[in-house]
């Protein structure tokens, strides 16, 4: 399949972009030019096409849709970036997913939307018994949850086919070193809450899966690691620091 993966260079993105690449498909990885991304991109200049640019660029993400298959969208800010800058969050992680479901909604063959959603979406759910299932309500209870919530009901409204995943806390030994602000985040949150984690390469299995699988196309899926990845906060927190 010929696949646009956006945010192809970030953590996840990169395990999402070698599964994808194990599988023969296609793909053409966009993100933003930085030091960091360009130095990522390196390994796959000759395993992938590259486009770099802004994901609110509308005529340049207009462009990379034509003649796709699929798009994969991961391209998005997260917490606590989103709880600090409200507004550049909601334009990049909104608007711009708005404006990409547009494009895609307009063109010739709509290509599938693969969205990289969260549990986060569930809200604060403490209180009541676990799991948390496909049927349980959403509530926005933070910037990032309501941004997610958001573009889910954009997708499903104006998609003609599409696929959701709502992923547990996707983490791996690359994704230990935590800046001042995530700390301050992680050290906020109760000890007690209970966790889901899921690892990257399950994600990006999860991910490849759904665009091969059209019994999978116009659902939401919860992505997590199973009964032996259910902690707590302060278990996580701990494992992490020791990582």
């Amino acid at each position: 399949m010929n696949v646009l993966l956006t945010g192809a260079f970030g953590n996840l993105g990169c395990v999402v972009l070698d599964s994808l690449l194990a599988r023969k498909h296609q793909v053409t990885c966009f993100d933003l030019p930085n030091k960091a991304n360009r130095k990522t991109a390196n390994q796959y200049e000759d395993k992938a096409d590259i486009a770099w640019g802004d994901i609110r660029d509308k005529a340049l993400m207009a462009n990379l849709v034509k003649d796709k298959d699929v798009v994969i969208h991961m391209a998005a800010l997260i917490p606590p970036f989103t709880e600090n800058n409200p507004e550049l969050s909601w334009d990049i992680n909104v608007n711009a997913t708005e404006q990409l479901v547009k494009s895609i909604s307009e063109s010739d063959n709509p290509p599938l939307l693969v969205f990289a959603s969260s549990f986060a979406v569930f809200g604060l759910r403490q209180s009541e018994p676990p799991p948390r299932t496909i049927n349980d309500t959403v509530e926005a209870t933070d910037n990032y949850s309501r941004q997610k919530i958001t573009c889910e009901k954009l997708i499903q409204e104006h998609c003609k086919t599409w696929c959701i995943l709502r992923l547990g806390a996707t983490v791996d030994e690359r994704m230990v070193h935590a800046t001042k602000q995530q700390l301050q985040l992680m050290l906020a949150l109760a000890a007690d809450n209970r966790i889901e984690f899921v690892h990257p390469l399950d994600v990006a299995l999860a991910i490849t899966n759904a665009i091969e699988t059209p019994e999978a196309h116009n659902r939401i899926h919860l992505i997590g690691g199973g009964k032996s990845c259910q902690t707590t906060h302060g278990e996580f927190a701990n494992a992490m620091s020791g990582a």
